[in-house]
């Protein structure tokens, strides 16, 4: 299961794994994306519409893969929601929405899926969070503290469900998504801060998924409880924004 699948990093870890041969099933609150994703990737087995902040329609979803599959053995965590604003400015209402998707939500397809993964063979549940989780950024104070907490969350998760669930973080940094262009519409402003990173460029989604489709693989075996930075250097230093 993939959540936020239908554009961006998510998308991009739903083509890889189908193309890879998985049973893939994407969950969004993008009725559209959803769509366009199932004309565009037909391996795709399940897109479901839903918010991962409501837990009843999450465990509706799960339910319904468990008449399907009977069970997930990975899942990726990877819905999330953005507010730019200043602390001083931020309003209650945007401070809770992100908390309740990015960090809540994963709160609640984590359980779904690890009661699952515990109950049979176990699996791998990995988190996207962000370089934003481990540094400071200005303005966008609720995301940071989202993406920090689900480094914790993984941590903590680690120790509870191992040996049988593997659970990991990864922290991209600018990732070349609509959620970007959203946030930096202007081309010469997302030209300059790429500029700006040792890489000299932003990520593409498909290097976030070829990250993810190793975390979740035998190779990765012995690895749980870490949070994997890939960001082009930017946190080499400091950060380049």
């Amino acid at each position: 299961m993939i959540t936020g699948g239908a554009s961006g990093i998510g998308k991009a870890l739903a083509r890889r794994f189908v193309d890879d041969g998985a049973r893939v099933a994407v969950l969004d609150v993008d009725r559209e994306g959803l769509t366009a994703l199932q004309n565009t990737l037909p391996g795709l087995e399940v897109a479901a519409e839903a918010d991962v902040s409501d837990r009843a329609r999450v465990a509706e979803v799960f339910a319904d893969l468990d008449r399907l599959w009977g069970g997930v053995d990975t899942l990726f965590n990877n819905a999330g929601v953005m507010r730019h604003a200043s602390f001083l400015e931020a309003d209650a209402a945007g401070w809770e929405r992100v908390l309740a998707v990015n960090l809540t939500g994963a709160f609640h397809v984590a359980q779904e899926a690890a009661r699952r993964m515990d109950a049979g063979d176990g699996g791998v549940i990995v988190n996207v969070s962000s370089v934003s989780g481990m540094v400071g950024m200005p303005d966008y104070v609720s995301y940071n503290v989202s993406k920090a907490g689900l480094i914790e969350f993984t941590k903590t998760l680690a120790l509870e469900l191992g040996p049988k669930i593997r659970v990991n973080a990864i922290c991209p940094g600018f990732v070349h998504t609509p959620l970007i262009d959203r946030e930096i519409a202007s081309p010469e402003d997302q030209a300059a801060m790429a500029a700006r990173l040792p890489a000299g460029r932003m990520a593409h989604p498909d290097e976030i998924a070829a990250l993810g489709a190793y975390l979740a693989s035998n190779a990765a075996a012995f690895i749980t409880g870490q949070a994997f930075v890939i960001d082009g250097g930017e946190t080499a230093g400091g950060l380049a924004s």
